[in-house]
């Protein structure tokens, strides 16, 4: 388990899924810990409490995360709250299926505001406010490689700017010591993307691993990457997919 005693971490849209795993296992390794949910409010409040009975530090805080005007303020929370910010984990996102043909452009602005322009200004924000050594982690997606089914353009298109985005990032903010990467899940069992799925056997079918990657498959490797142990990996894309676009 990585040691991340001392840090603090904020993961957006973490009130469920891989953002909640990844928040307690954050907890876990020994960091204080900030969530963003928009939502849902209750399972937020959950995630801060589980890790605050299990002897940890958390707080939630309200936000849209395609509402770039809200970066600033998120961050201005954390640091009143701890005085400080050490990690930021990008895990917000959102997805639509639809056909290419069907695309409206507010559609694609959804998209694009909560998966790119959010994670950009988000970043930035953070990154006006961290020390040296600060770590900035982009989840991204499988779907930046391989579309692997029919619907996906937008947020294919979205995941793709990621790995750019943070390639660039990783470069400007090399002299703040700060590292920027991404991992890119595959199929990952959440309630967005259950095991019990009607198409999850066909899915697994496609997979080398033969299974949906858990949760906690992208929470241990988020902490490693914001672990001293990472130090001197920056600008790289994680692909924790199972064998998937092997």
């Amino acid at each position: 388990m990585a040691n991340l005693t001392g840090k603090v971490a904020l993961i957006s849209g973490a009130s469920r899924g891989i953002g909640a795993a990844t928040a307690e296992y954050l907890a876990a390794c020994g960091a204080s810990i900030a969530i963003t949910y928009y939502h849902n409010k209750d399972k937020a409040d959950n995630i801060v409490e589980h890790i605050i009975q299990s002897g940890g530090k958390a707080i939630a805080i309200c936000a849209d995360a395609g509402d770039i005007h809200q970066a600033s303020s998120v961050i201005k929370q954390v640091i009143k709250e701890y005085g400080e910010l050490d990690i930021l984990v990008n895990n917000a996102g959102r997805a639509k299926v639809i056909a290419f043909a069907d695309y409206d452009w507010e559609t694609l602005d959804n998209l694009i505001d909560v998966n790119i322009r959010g994670v950009f200004a988000l970043s930035q924000a953070a990154a006006k406010q961290m020390n040296n050594e600060g770590r900035i982690i982009n989840i991204g997606s499988v779907s930046a490689q391989r579309a692997g089914r029919t619907g996906m353009t937008g947020y294919a298109l979205t995941k793709s700017a990621i790995l750019g985005l943070t390639k660039a990032m990783a470069r400007d903010l090399a002299e703040q010591k700060i590292t920027v990467n991404v991992i890119n899940p595959g199929h990952i069992n959440t309630d967005m993307n259950p095991i019990t799925g009607g198409s999850a056997s066909q899915r697994i079918e496609s997979i080398p691993a033969a299974r949906y990657g858990e949760t906690m498959d992208i929470a241990q490797a988020v902490a490693f990457l914001a672990s001293d142990e990472a130090s001197y990996i920056t600008g790289t894309s994680l692909t924790i997919d199972g064998g998937l676009t092997c």
